[in-house]
């Protein structure tokens, strides 16, 4: 078991890296194909393959959660579906963002063999997603995206609820765990602390919202947007009207949706309050 945990541990780092470091390549690759179909035709193939996927996923996972009465996952799974969809139109600069699902989704299911435990998996993705959208911001295209992404973020977390509560159906064997009340979980803890943090440092000025409220002791500036009150905004290039979570929406959405993936953790309704769970 050891063994296992450290070869899906190390399998995750390196992973990890290749997101990091070869998140340009691929967005280079993606430019050379949409330059070749021509924007609209590219974003439509994308948007198609998508929701093709989706619904082959969703449809397979509804055979096997009702064959093997795992309707608890299949709650979750339908609800991390249903948040990539609003995702997709309220808050995607471009279709082909829609790989973040996959992206994290498929961290988040490394580290899940790794730990055995969905909130553990997604706590341990959390520092990659927000290097992974600093780097981003502040080296790669920093004369191009204009604020710190907690869209790209939210989207990274919605693919690891989707992932794990797919893989929840699929498992052959829920283990039995005795997890202590939802409110008393250690990863909560530790996500709820992070949140905290992130909020005093804006509070007081360290991290600035926007670029027009900086202090003298800001050190990071999270957005430089012309319009920081406009709530839709039209990206430049593609056209899409769009909105921009702002630093506070954003992180209570992620710490929403991290207590649903937490929720995971149990078999049932009356395990999601604390009672130790059953095997399926």
């Amino acid at each position: 078991m050891f063994t296992n945990r450290i070869f899906f541990l190390f399998i995750a780092l390196i992973y990890a890296l290749l997101i990091i470091f070869f998140h340009d390549a691929f967005v280079q690759l993606s430019i050379r194909i949409m330059n070749k179909l021509t924007l609209p035709v590219y974003n439509k193939s994308v948007m198609l393959s998508g929701a093709a996927l989706g619904v082959i996923l969703i449809c397979s996972a509804l055979y096997i959660a009702f064959k093997r009465k795992r309707i608890y996952y299949l709650f979750f799974l339908l609800f991390f579906s249903a948040s990539v969809v609003a995702h997709f139109f309220f808050l995607l600069e471009m279709n082909i963002e829609l790989i973040h699902v996959v992206e994290y989704g498929i961290l988040c299911s490394i580290l899940y063999f790794a730990c055995s435990n969905a909130a553990k998996a997604v706590l341990l993705s959390l520092p990659v997603m927000i290097v992974d959208e600093y780097i981003q911001y502040i080296y790669l295209y920093g004369h191009y995206n204009k604020y710190f992404e907690f869209n790209d973020i939210l989207l990274d977390v919605l693919g690891c609820g989707f992932f794990l509560s797919f893989l929840k159906i699929f498992q052959s064997k829920i283990r039995n765990y005795n997890l202590p009340p939802i409110l008393k979980r250690k990863e909560l803890h530790a996500m709820f602390l992070f949140a905290f943090i992130v909020v005093a440092l804006i509070i007081t000025c360290f991290f600035a919202v926007h670029e027009q409220f900086s202090c003298k002791n800001t050190i990071f500036v999270m957005s430089r947007i012309e319009n920081p009150y406009r709530f839709w905004q039209i990206h430049s290039f593609t056209g899409a009207k769009y909105h921009i979570l702002n630093p506070f929406s954003g992180i209570a959405l992620i710490c929403l949706y991290f207590v649903s993936i937490a929720l995971l953790d149990y078999n049932s309704s009356k395990t999601a309050i604390g009672a130790p769970s059953s095997t399926s």
